[in-house]
């Protein structure tokens, strides 16, 4: 049976889903899929950054001597895992840089809402 409940990854906030055999993380600062592992605790399979994790919202306030000061940084302060690119992969043009699209695109740079569905 599936369980979805509400929960942390390195203080960060987003939902941890698992049936028993695995579990998997998504942030909801972003979306990345940050933790993929067995149940019961065995390592993420998934890749961590060594660095502390911010939420997407907060990066125009954080310490650049921490996450840098280049493009890169803005989705590098709260990236984790797998990184969610629904909207664009690579750099970005010059149009869209004008516009302030980041890195990757905003999917990974947006707040995720969990929601309740009926599956049944």
């Amino acid at each position: 049976m599936l369980e979805i409940k509400l929960s942390t990854f390195r203080g960060r906030p987003g939902v941890a889903l698992g049936n028993g055999v695995v579990e998997v993380f998504i942030l909801s600062g972003g979306g990345h899929i940050a933790r993929l592992s067995v149940a019961g605790g065995l390592p993420n399979v998934l890749w961590e950054p060594t660095w502390p994790l911010i939420e997407p919202g907060l990066r125009e306030i954080a310490d650049t001597s921490v996450y840098g000061d280049h493009e890169e940084s803005k989705l590098l302060s709260s990236i984790a895992g797998h990184n969610l690119c629904c909207d664009l992969f690579g750099s970005q043009s010059p149009g869209e840089i004008a516009a302030g699209m980041p890195l990757h695109g905003e999917a990974g740079m947006v707040a995720w809402t969990a929601v309740q569905a009926d599956t049944g």
